[in-house]
């Protein structure tokens, strides 16, 4: 987490990563 040099940026590519996974799932 702490090898992030931007959180902000890495935030938001992992959040619609993340949903679009779980939508997946479902």
């Amino acid at each position: 987490m702490s090898s992030t040099p931007v959180p902000g940026k890495s935030l938001s590519s992992l959040s619609p990563s993340r949903m679009r996974k779980l939508t997946a799932m479902r």
